[in-house]
């Protein structure tokens, strides 16, 4: 019995050493991942076993993970502050390939352009670029005009730092004549070159440093937490935006801009003030003086107990939708609702095709 026993010990430490000696092995990325270069190349893949399947590799002795979705057509990779996509040991396709969409996580800026990046990766053909530059602290490369050289895109997003904004050189906008999509985080925007052609743009937490620039071809436009390096936005910040169909505004400073005498384009049809958080919002009546094919207004979670004489009058003849929510204007069920939301008593029956009033959480603070 006391043989049997030992030999079943013996076996077991046997399988044990076996599985330890097997969890040791290294781990390759599939084949049609990026993959180290041949020697001379200083790459070495690390894996022991995969989490979340992030793929680690040593560059030039700094550590580098890369993700790739290729259901997605994406790949995502982590520099953590190291400057590796400067390196020729970058692991890489082994054939020419398009992607979606490549996600560079707290990676500093290239000395060259970041068309060269794409080349040590073997990517031929790019639709989105993601530059995550560090939340949490100052990215220690500016963006420079030289990095987007040769690139070829359709959709740029710049995440920069919570704590500050991120001042690009100007021009550096200049050689991204082909984007169409700009997604900005915490930085600091120029006057945009006249040949852009971008038809959406998002940004928060950042600063307008003058003019908006050229926008003959921009559609929507969404900004939040912005600010202006002047008292605010310029009177004519969107005039020549003629394409402009949607505008959004969240920001605690919105009244700023309301009251340098910025008024919206006659091209929007859909404008959103929200969440403006300190105050109570008061939207000057010739905000919409121009607003001539406005068909969709939001002017929900602004702490407002009226709309001035005016605002509704402009845009009566087009106005289809009017949101309200989240401003204490009263309980609409028990009083006129002209009376409530207007200081003149401005009757929402001249609003001749309002087709829904979204008047939920009226007694609700902001």
């Amino acid at each position: 019995m006391a043989i049997a026993v030992r030999s079943v010990l013996v076996v077991c430490a046997l399988w044990l050493l076996g599985a330890s000696s097997v969890d040791e092995e290294l781990v390759l990325p599939p084949a049609n991942w990026p993959q180290c270069p041949p020697p001379p190349a200083h790459c070495t893949p690390l894996d022991t076993h995969i989490h979340n399947n992030k793929y680690t590799f040593e560059v030039e002795g700094n550590k580098f993970h890369l993700i790739y979705d290729t259901k997605l057509s994406k790949l995502e990779v982590f520099c953590y502050d190291r400057p590796i996509l400067e390196s020729d040991s970058l692991p890489r396709f082994r054939d020419d390939v398009s992607l979606s969409t490549l996600v560079s996580h707290q990676c500093p800026a290239p000395r060259g352009s970041y068309s060269s990046v794409l080349s040590r990766f073997n990517i031929a053909a790019l639709y989105s670029l993601k530059l995550k530059l560090g939340r949490r602290k100052q990215p220690r490369s500016p963006l420079l005009p030289e990095h987007f050289v040769g690139l070829n895109i359709s959709d740029l997003e710049i995440f920069g730092s919570y704590r500050r904004p991120i001042y690009p050189e100007d021009g550096f906008f200049e050689s991204l004549d082909g984007v169409k999509n700009l997604d900005l985080f915490g930085i600091s925007l120029s006057p945009l070159p006249l040949s852009n052609q971008l038809r959406s743009v998002s940004a928060t937490s950042g600063e307008s440093n003058g003019e908006w620039g050229g926008c003959e071809h921009l559609e929507k436009l969404m900004l939040a937490h912005w600010k202006w390096s002047q008292q605010g936005a310029p009177i004519r910040w969107l005039a020549n935006c003629l394409r402009l169909r949607q505008l959004e505004l969240q920001s605690a400073k919105i009244q700023v801009i309301l009251d340098n005498g910025f008024t919206v384009p006659s091209s929007v049809r859909s404008v959103v003030i929200t969440r403006c958080n300190t105050g109570t919002l008061s939207i000057p009546p010739n905000f919409l003086a121009d607003a001539s094919n406005l068909t969709h207004l939001d002017v929900s979670a602004n702490n407002m107990s009226k709309l001035a004489s005016g605002v509704l009058s402009r845009v009566a003849a087009t106005l289809v939708s009017l949101v309200l929510d989240s401003n204490p204007l009263g309980d609409l069920c028990k009083s006129s609702l002209d009376a409530n939301v207007t200081d003149s008593g401005e009757p929402l029956s001249s609003l001749d095709i309002l087709f829904r009033i979204n008047h939920a959480n009226f007694n609700k603070k902001a």
